[in-house]
């Protein structure tokens, strides 16, 4: 006898770590990939189905029935036959995952698996569930359901025979890749080329035709009716193109101008194919062509004779360096000299554009100095303005895109003034670009294409993607430690399944309008308090040109406040404490995040019209007390947030530092630890245990901080031996002292 595991690719109730599923009063499908297809037909089949049963409105002797399709007959079901299972209560609700027609009963309770038994009639069963009972309206909410198909007994064939092959599921944690440069078919209007290098596609466009441009690719040899997930990543140079992945009547666009994946997913005809197209809708939406400038001015006349303001401050300006910034593809530069007191050297232009059009500014720098210290691009078009730096020690091309408000486009290149400890600071700038302007060309490039059987990324062949900004890890080997004595303050870690909670007694949570309830459930029966974003974490607050639209913002929030069931759930989680904050925005100046920088009024006026809405909530931003950009006492702010990693330096100046800023501006402090890009906020290596011991400690060692948060959970990172223990000493720390 053989033993098989065949996992089943679920549409809805899949396991998710840490996720929701609500099953509604009808069937509902649980397969797209039915899981079946391998094994031999009259052969015993189990069925194990696990549950954890959320909230419900269903009334004692309703339950959640898994049916199976009949062999041939599309569309007919019955229940599963042959139950043997355990037979468990839970309080008011009950998950029945049995036989209907029998006398028999398995209840469902959280970590319980039930079995249920029958003989294989057909390879190609189809399973979903449905509710049973009760006046057809009700709705069962679990999580981590899980329908798994194994313990299959295969008799194996004698030695002279051909054994059949086990069922590999497979995995789709990396996608099939395939080849974009082999499609079928393409479109190619006036105005637009596409070309290839054998591994990327580039579309060019001049902006002077009209009309989609697109390339097409049919996939055969697919398992009819099964779901499948292709991957593309896009890189437009100017952002409204509006560059997107289509999967037969799936359609994924791309926003702003950064490098991005697009997932798109839909089922395979009958006949096993499946259409899947790239490019842009309309080639009219690119700009009309570019600008450059080497910068290689060798006078301060030559540069002014081209339309440049020149403003040494009290630094200087060389024009012709002869120094190359590697990258740039010039020979020179200009060196933008700045010195510890006084005002920096700046360059400006103005230049004439059309309004309501995109325009991307680039121009290659290289700086000296301490990380610390910036160069900076600023682009203002109107009221509209974008702005990118580069610190010392980097080498690199800044960027910044705006849309034109009127008919002028500004541009200033700075070396400002800093804090240099009496030393100087050299900016070296080359290679300026704008699309937009006359001379050159948008382009969108096409590279990386993939596919993965079932709905998404996943592990162990489940084809279960995550729908975050970031994957949720799994729970990490030998679980979470005993949450600690005391702990009024809440204790969190970013990115972390609900399974930790009691640990860390809180996370950073995007909300939609159907998980409320659940979410707050979860959290309330852990004893967790969250940072909660009812717009979600990212948001889908973006307007065509790929940047922050407040209003967006607001019809989001409306759209949440206006919905009676997730409303009465946030309400509910102000008043006991589970919401403990509305986690209103993560770094609102960072242009890569955003499109643009968010305005200090802008955050404002999104505190108070939040508090239109839930006026006893209080109000956190990601925002350093520190930062520049936060020039006064925000309006219906509660707490800004302090973030430390290794480059910010003494841990208790840092400390006592922020907390005094917030302080001196009315406001309350979430101070936190980076343990996962712990030498540098974007990236750089994870914190050992004895590092998060020491600076962890010394950052809860307060009590005039509102909240501690360490970021981010990463399973491998939580593996190292001594970690737990090192966060657990923090979380003691952090404990003790509070208020």
């Amino acid at each position: 006898m053989q033993q098989l595991d065949v996992p089943v690719t679920l549409l809805t109730g899949g396991f998710v770590s840490g996720g929701f599923r609500s099953i509604p009063p009808e069937a509902t499908p649980l397969t797209a990939s039915r899981g079946t297809e391998k094994l031999v037909p009259g052969g015993a089949l189990s069925a194990r189905v696990g549950a954890s049963v959320v909230a419900t409105t269903a009334p004692v002797g309703c339950y959640l029935a898994i049916q199976g399709e009949a062999p041939g007959a599309p569309g007919v079901w019955d229940y599963l036959d042959g139950v043997d299972g355990p037979k468990l209560a839970i309080d008011s609700a009950s998950l029945d995952l049995l036989d209907a027609n029998t006398d028999e009963s398995a209840w469902v309770v959280a970590g319980e698996w039930v079995t249920i038994r029958t003989e294989l009639q057909s390879a190609d069963v189809r399973y979903r569930a449905v509710i049973v009972g009760g006046s057809g309206t009700e709705d069962v909410i679990v999580s981590e359901l899980t329908v798994w198909l194994g313990n299959v007994a295969v008799t194996l064939p004698p030695p002279d025979e051909e054994a059949p092959p086990e069922f590999d599921p497979g995995s789709c944690d990396t996608p099939s890749p395939q080849d974009v440069t082999d499609h079928d078919s393409q479109v190619e209007p006036s105005g637009a080329t596409w070309s290839d290098d054998g591994t990327t596609v580039t579309l060019t466009l001049d902006g002077s035709g009209s009309g989609p441009a697109s390339q097409t690719k049919t996939f055969t040899g697919l398992e009819p009716g099964q779901l499948y997930t292709y991957y593309l990543t896009v890189d437009p140079s100017v952002a409204g193109l509006g560059a997107y992945l289509s999967v037969g009547s799936d359609t994924a666009t791309a926003t702003g101008t950064d490098s991005q994946t697009l997932v798109a997913r839909d089922e395979a005809d009958g006949s096993g194919n499946l259409v899947v197209s790239w490019g842009v809708p309309d080639v009219s939406a690119a700009p009309d062509s570019a600008s450059t400038s080497d910068l290689d001015y060798a006078s301060r006349a030559a540069a002014e004779g081209d339309g440049w303001t020149v403003t040494p401050g009290d630094g200087s300006i060389t024009f012709g360096s002869g120094h190359a910034i590697t990258g740039s593809g010039v020979g020179t530069s200009i060196k933008l000299s700045v010195v510890d007191s006084g005002t920096g050297p700046k360059l400006e232009h103005t230049y004439s554009v059309v309004s309501g059009h995109s325009y991307r500014v680039t121009v290659w720098s290289e700086l000296d100095g301490g990380w610390w210290h910036p160069g900076t691009l600023t682009v203002v078009s109107g009221g509209n303005l974008a702005a990118d730096s580069v610190n010392g020690g980097v080498t690199r091309q800044m960027s910044a895109t705006v849309t034109a408000d009127g008919t002028s486009l500004y541009v200033k290149i700075e070396n400002p003034r800093s804090s240099l400890f009496g030393g100087t600071a050299n900016l070296w700038v080359s290679a300026l670009t704008i699309d937009g302007l006359a001379g050159g060309g948008a382009t969108t490039t096409f590279t990386a294409l993939g596919s993965c059987l079932g709905s998404g990324l996943g592990t162990g062949g489940s084809g279960l993607g995550d729908d975050g900004d970031d994957p949720i890890p799994p729970t990490p080997p030998g679980g979470y430690p005993d949450a600690p004595e005391g702990g009024a303050r809440p204790f969190t870690c970013s990115n972390l399944p609900p399974e930790g909670f009691g640990f860390w007694n809180g996370t950073i949570e995007g909300l939609t309008i159907t998980s409320a309830p659940n979410v707050f459930n979860t959290a309330r029966t852990a004893g967790a308090r969250l940072f909660i974003a009812p717009v979600g974490l990212g948001g889908r607050v973006f307007d065509s040109a790929g940047r922050f639209s407040l209003s967006l913002w607001k019809a989001q929030l409306d759209a949440f406040h206006a919905d009676p069931r997730a409303n009465a759930a946030l309400e509910e989680a102000i008043a006991d404490g589970t919401a403990f904050r509305h986690y209103l925005i993560d770094e609102p100046d960072l242009v890569r995040r955003w499109g643009r920088v968010v305005t200090f009024a802008e955050v404002e006026q999104m505190c108070l019209y939040s508090r239109g809405y839930w006026p006893t909530w209080r109000i956190a931003i990601r925002v350093d007390p520190t930062n520049p950009w936060m020039v006064r006492t925000m309006s219906g702010l509660t707490d800004m947030w302090a973030q430390y990693t290794l480059v910010r330096g003494d841990v208790t100046t840092y400390r006592d530092g922020r907390i005094a800023a917030a302080k001196a501006l009315g406001h309350g402090l979430v101070i936190g630890l980076n343990i996962h890009h712990f030498t540098v906020p974007n990236g750089g290596r994870a914190a050992t245990p004895s590092e998060i011991q020491h600076y962890g400690g010394i950052l809860a060692a307060s009590c005039e901080t509102t909240a501690f948060n360490m970021w981010q959970f990463n399973s491998t990172d939580y593996a190292q031996p001594g970690e737990p223990a090192a966060i657990q000493a923090s979380r003691n720390t952090f404990a003790a002292y509070d208020p």
